[in-house]
């Protein structure tokens, strides 16, 4: 699960908690399943198809995942600050780019701190293939509460 990656690192550096956190105010993080209803404070990453490897390295493949970081609170300043607090540090985890030859896309180096959390799997790269995205109140359920996403593609030696 390469998302449990960036929960990692967004754990780490007190952006959220891995599971229900302590305080309802706080923000869960979440895998996959974004909780019914409690808390209502979460930030759920999805991994969804980042196609097929499209280079080597080191006579490895590098896969592409994409991920998926979904925000729900239920004021919208608060949801929106903490989505844009996620995507102002991994944009800022990008140390560096060049720009690949074959796909015209921008790779962004990391920093060594989220090698040394992903275990087996090694991510090279990160790079933001979406704005913020905001989706207006959710009416239809009890509590109501806001949706803000964003999107990431990285790459990953296995």
């Amino acid at each position: 699960m390469n998302n449990a990656i960036l929960a990692d690192l967004l754990a780490a550096n007190n952006i959220g908690e891995i599971g229900i956190p302590v305080l309802s105010t706080d923000f869960g993080i979440f895998l996959n399943q974004e909780p019914k209803e409690i808390p209502i404070n979460c930030i759920t990453i999805y991994n969804y198809d980042g196609g097929n490897p499209d280079r080597t390295y080191n006579n490895n493949l590098i896969e592409n995942t994409n991920i998926q970081i979904r925000v729900r609170s239920n004021d919208v300043s608060i949801g929106y600050k903490k989505i844009k607090e996620i995507q102002d540090y991994l944009d800022q985890k990008a140390s560096g780019f060049s720009v690949s030859g074959d796909f015209n896309t921008e790779y962004f180096e990391l920093s060594g701190d989220i090698s040394e959390l992903s275990g087996v799997v090694s991510c090279i790269g990160i790079f933001r293939n979406s704005n913020i995205i905001n989706f207006p109140q959710e009416e239809t359920t009890t509590p109501s509460f806001y949706i803000n996403v964003v999107n990431y593609s990285l790459k990953i030696i296995e």
